[in-house]
């Protein structure tokens, strides 16, 4: 369970593989971020509290959970949604924003009237929300789970809020948005194994 105030964080976004889920039960202001949960879902199970879902990646399959609501209304926003149910609301008003929705079961199931969704993009899955982006999002290669965005994609500039790194309009994704990493992790661990002396 997720105490109060905390922020749980992957090290840089969707690096961190998450295999499993987070319960957060009466925490007020936590934070989870940075993440890519995979496996069994819900991957983020909201019984009560207030907390921020943010710059993460979800890939299930069609029977799974990405973030699962029970008595709360959370903040969920700058996500990759892939397969499975993305969110399910349960009649809670959640704010739902600049988050990528690819081939889910559904965008967000059972929201209340009043729930905040608004500018998220949607491929092979029906739009809600206002200010709904379609069409391709040109990812870098979502078949190998990078969502990050190609030049010309419609989800750049598309969000709400700004993006931190360059204080543009958020882009739509884990890539955008106030909780993205802004500077790659260092690679570590390589070894050199030759030199071309011509350069």
């Amino acid at each position: 369970n997720l105490p109060s105030g905390v922020i749980l964080r992957g090290e840089e976004t969707a690096r961190t593989i998450f295999r499993g889920g987070i319960t957060v039960d009466g925490a007020a202001d936590a934070r989870i971020s940075n993440f890519t949960f995979t496996g069994d879902g819900p991957g983020v199970l909201i019984q009560s509290g207030t907390v921020t879902v943010a710059s993460s990646i979800f890939r299930y399959t069609a029977a799974e959970t990405a973030v699962s609501v029970v008595f709360a209304q959370p903040r969920i926003a700058n996500n990759v949604f892939e397969g499975g149910i993305a969110i399910d609301a349960n009649q809670n008003v959640v704010t739902v924003e600049s988050n990528a929705f690819v081939d889910t079961e559904n965008s967000v199931l059972d929201a209340e009237f009043g729930a905040g969704i608004a500018s998220n993009a949607f491929v092979g899955v029906d739009a809600v929300g206002a200010d709904p982006v379609t069409g391709d999002p040109l990812f870098v290669d979502a078949g190998e789970g990078d969502f990050h965005l190609r030049e010309g994609s419609p989800l750049i500039d598309a969000g709400i809020g700004s993006d931190d790194f360059d204080g543009s309009t958020a882009d739509i994704g884990a890539y955008g948005g106030e909780f993205a990493e802004s500077v790659p992790s260092a690679v570590q661990g390589l070894e050199v194994v030759s030199v071309d002396s011509d350069g």
